[in-house]
């Protein structure tokens, strides 16, 4: 199954992001993609709340510290600068 939605609707519905959590509880969570991930990288820590609230409750939840089981994650863009690729890291809690 592929689901595709953005990542302020993860954010901002909390059923679909809970039905996320749990696949990912019974690791048949295996890939998150993010398109255009430079628009996130660049926004992310101020673009709105629900991107803040992202990187809390879902981003800590399936890459935080100490999981032994961590889907994997790609990004897509056609310009991620060095300093993009540091801040997305840094909501994502991946790298």
């Amino acid at each position: 199954m592929l689901l595709l939605c953005s990542p302020q609707y993860i954010a901002d519905n909390v059923e679909f992001r809970n039905a996320l959590l749990y696949c990912h509880d019974r690791q048949v969570l295996c890939l998150i993609a993010i398109d255009e991930a430079h628009i996130y990288a660049m926004h992310g820590h101020s673009f709105r709340d629900s991107i803040r609230q992202l990187k809390r409750d879902f981003f800590y939840c399936i890459y935080g510290a100490g999981k032994s089981y961590t889907p994997l994650f790609l990004t897509m863009t056609a310009t991620m600068l060095l300093s993009l690729l540091k801040s997305l890291a840094n909501l994502i809690y991946v790298i």
